[in-house]
């Protein structure tokens, strides 16, 4: 039961039924779905802590935010962040110990994957319904979804570039059949090719650079370079023609004086850079970032007050620089995760291709997390803490794969080390352990 309510504040966390039909709009659903998580969690006896480090960097990071907090210019703007990311702490808690085991990681993946598929075969719909034409603000409310957390579509081209490492690793190492038919690699595929379909609906420079930078990490880890950079060149081709000829227009002007986007965005960044410089212990708080640079800094036009526009300058002006220190530990901790796992996988001669294939995801992942970072501020959005949550998973099974191969290994030593081998359920009876 705790893994089931796991899957339903996925779902309640990013499809929002509440936000999308107004006779749901007063049903706490978030807080029945965590409530649930927490009463079985430990009805089932499953509540732990774990040894990850990352469980010490997610707590240290609360409490920094929790200081913050008490030290804020304007104390009241800074509650109700403290509060929501504290829910993501006890989820990330919660989770983390539910995730527990290789089949429901790989459940809670697939189910992760299906509502980003919602949202991009969406986006990509209304983009063709548009005549496969975007404005270059692109497509209103998230790609033209209208609910959920995307506040624009920018919002929405960080969600879907954090999440394509995923989709592309899963449609070669997910061999898994509905059914006995229907193949998961071509779910796989089929949002791979949503993606950047939908990142074109998005009209979001930070989004494509993201992709593109994600696709580069994805050639780099291939072992068919120059296959790998032929199809990138294709994709690059396919994908700028695809722009229209004023959006393009838009491309071309980055870092001119016409474009009045990124010179905005570059006093943003000062006033960011400058208040983690003036407040460099605790910063001026969580969503601060606005007031001060409205009241104290004097910005007198309302797109220059509204926020950062980078998520790291996000984290040093409001948790001041331990609390960018905590965040970006955080994103190296993930990388080193994956990294452990893969060389635990292969020391312990586990043949597992979709725990490997997750690994080199959760990489792409976070490539593309960073690089769309730097142009929005997404500190509080359950982009980066979802893939948290999946390496401390992911990590947490292979150590008890590690463990149950050195627990099979002969005690003389003299025999051969067996192979463990993971195998699909439908081959079970064919192909034991």
């Amino acid at each position: 039961m705790s893994f089931y309510f796991a899957i339903a504040y996925l779902i309640v966390e990013y499809m929002r039924p509440q936000s999308m039909y107004e006779a749901l709009a007063n049903l706490p659903f978030a807080e029945i779905t965590i409530a649930g998580l927490i009463v079985f969690l430990f009805l089932e006896g499953r509540a732990r802590f774990n040894s990850s480090f990352q469980n010490i960097l997610i707590s240290a990071y609360l409490f920094w935010f929790f200081v913050s907090y008490l030290f804020a210019v304007r104390s009241e703007f800074a509650l109700q962040p403290l509060v929501d990311f504290s829910k993501w702490v006890v989820i990330y808690f919660m989770l983390t110990n539910t995730i527990n085991d290789r089949k429901r990681l790989y459940i809670f993946l697939i189910a992760f994957l299906l509502l980003n598929f919602k949202y991009t075969q969406f986006a990509v719909r209304i983009w063709a319904q548009n005549g496969f034409y975007s404005d270059p603000r692109g497509l209103n409310a998230g790609g033209g979804i209208g609910s959920g957390f995307f506040n624009n579509p920018n919002d929405f081209g960080a969600a879907i570039t954090s999440m394509a490492g995923l989709s592309f690793y899963m449609i070669r190492s997910d061999a898994k059949k509905l059914f006995n038919w229907f193949k998961m690699r071509w779910f796989h595929i089929a949002l791979m090719i949503t993606i950047p379909l939908a990142v074109l609906a998005t009209s979001s420079r930070g989004a494509a650079l993201a992709l593109g930078v994600a696709s580069l990490g994805i050639w780099y880890k291939g072992k068919r370079k120059f296959i790998g950079i032929a199809g990138l060149i294709i994709a690059a081709i396919l994908f700028i023609l695809l722009i229209p000829e004023d959006n393009w227009t838009r491309f071309q002007s980055i870092n001119t004086e016409q474009d009045s986007t990124g010179q905005t965005r570059l006093e943003l960044w000062r006033a960011g850079i400058r208040m983690a410089n003036d407040y460099p212990l605790t910063g001026v708080g969580p969503d601060n970032y606005a007031y001060v640079n409205e009241y104290r800094y004097g910005a007198d036009d309302a797109e220059r007050t509204i926020a950062q526009h980078n998520v790291f300058i996000q984290a040093a002006s409001e948790l001041g620089y331990p609390g960018l220190i905590l965040f970006v530990a955080m994103i190296i901790g993930c990388f080193y995760n994956q990294r452990k796992a893969r060389q635990i996988l292969k020391e312990k001669d586990i043949d597992d291709p979709f725990l490997y294939g997750l690994s080199h995801g959760l990489d792409i992942c976070l490539i593309g997390f960073a690089v769309n970072g730097m142009f929005i501020t997404v500190l509080y959005y359950p982009f980066f803490w979802m893939l948290l949550i999946l390496s401390v998973s992911l990590f947490d099974v292979v150590r008890q794969l590690e463990q149950h191969a050195e627990q099979s290994a002969p005690a003389d030593g003299l025999s051969q080390k067996p192979r463990l081998q993971i195998v699909p359920a439908s081959r079970y009876a064919k192909n034991r352990l």
